[in-house]
């Protein structure tokens, strides 16, 4: 047995050690913050790409666990397959309080527990108590511990794109009401934004019954494609500005008449893209090179072209136009961002985002967050087909 204190010895230091000579890892704490993540991230990282299997199950208790420690996990998953995130289903009269490390290879079983969180503090900076012990695979030891687990699992569930996303908004109601009421915030957690499944699947089937509306998605399908084909024409042939508006006025159409692409009122700034047509070239040129980068990544990195003061800026285009393009390229990946949808998701009781001409990069990884959370919950094609079912559920109840 080891004794591990954050002052001789690191927790920090043996997990890393441990995470680089196993097979298996689990990880069980009742907090779980970024701060804690991103000291071991590089080691968690390199455990992965050798397939290691961990399985992280965090409590919610008190609110302790960070939304964007959650979020950055969910990431990580979505490239290694062997990393599985879990939310325990405390009870109203306990509390998932464990700090477990267990680790797993062919020889030995290692065992970390005490006192330390999956935090910065309790990974490095406070002054925590825990004991590493070794054991056979035969032992009883791994017995016991292998009980209590399945017990722990059958109370656990997935960490999926819509309860992380859930947990968000409480996570922000409580933060914002912690220091004036306690009791006001448990109310709010209550009484907002909470998610309306029955009346998604009520409406859902709705919208898969309205021949009309299905055959209007088989349309912009179709239009989606050839969206695609004219933004490769812009992006990879030297156009002259006239040539290039012809291709452009096909995509966000004019007036009285449909566009390929399924936002509406998106024409009117399409004389003031013109002028900048070598601009939109660019940054087709940039969002096609950075495809691979998650919704976060690839906000952030070309923002610059919609953002007001920017040399960059290509004037007549917001972010329904950018998200649009990210659509096109790549439906199962990038949600399309404006009002309609927005609206739809307040409808249905989820977060309460900013007016769409106010987003960040932050902004709009929450939003496809939630958006790739219907699309894999409800057994949507993509993101393209979500985008099309909230535009149906904006304008069904737009006067209601």
């Amino acid at each position: 047995m080891r004794i591990i204190d954050n002052y001789s010895t690191k927790h920090s230091t043996i997990i890393q050690e441990c995470l680089a000579q196993c097979d298996e890892a689990i990880f069980m704490v009742a907090f779980l913050k970024k701060s804690g993540l991103e000291i071991l991230l590089s080691s968690v990282e390199d455990a992965l790409k050798r397939s290691v299997e961990l399985k992280i199950i965090c409590g919610l208790d008190f609110y302790q666990t960070e939304p964007d420690a959650l979020k950055l996990l969910s990431s990580i998953s979505k490239n290694h397959h062997n990393l599985k995130i879990y939310i325990y289903n405390s009870k109203a009269n306990s509390t998932f309080h464990p700090k477990v490390y267990f680790f797993k290879n062919n020889k030995e079983c290692c065992l970390i527990t005490g006192s330390a969180n999956f935090t910065s503090g309790g990974l490095q900076n406070n002054i925590e108590f825990s004991t590493l012990t070794k054991f056979e695979h035969a032992s009883e030891q791994l017995k016991a511990y292998q009980k209590n687990l399945n017990s722990i699992m059958d109370n656990s569930r997935i960490a999926d794109d819509i309860e992380i996303s859930k947990y968000s908004r409480k996570f922000r109601i409580h933060q914002e009401n912690e220091k004036s009421a306690r009791d006001k915030s448990t109310k709010e957690e209550k009484a907002l934004f909470n998610l309306d499944t029955n009346l998604i699947e009520k409406e859902l089937n709705l919208y898969f019954k309205d021949d009309k509306e299905q055959k209007d998605y088989q349309s912009r399908v179709s239009n989606y494609k050839n969206a695609k084909s004219h933004l490769e024409k812009i992006r990879t042939a030297n156009l002259s500005e006239k040539e290039f508006f012809d291709l452009y006025e096909k995509l966000v159409g004019k007036a009285g008449e449909k566009s390929l692409w399924h936002s509406g009122s998106i024409y009117r700034g399409k004389s003031k893209v013109q002028k900048h047509h070598l601009r939109f070239k660019e940054l087709l040129d940039e969002i096609y090179s950075n495809l691979d980068k998650d919704s976060y990544e690839l906000y952030s990195l070309v923002q610059v072209y919609i953002k007001h003061g920017s040399n960059k800026k290509i004037d007549g285009m917001g972010p329904n136009i950018l998200t649009e393009i990210f659509n096109t390229y790549r439906p199962s990946k990038f949600g399309v961002l404006n009002d309609n949808p927005l609206t739809s998701i307040k409808f249905f009781g989820f977060e309460d985002f900013p007016n769409s001409q106010s987003f960040k990069p932050e902004n709009y990884r929450d939003f496809n967050l939630l958006l790739t959370g219907i699309m894999k919950a409800y057994k949507l094609t993509d993101l393209g087909q979500v985008d099309h079912f909230l535009n149906y559920i904006y304008w069904k109840h737009k006067n209601s």
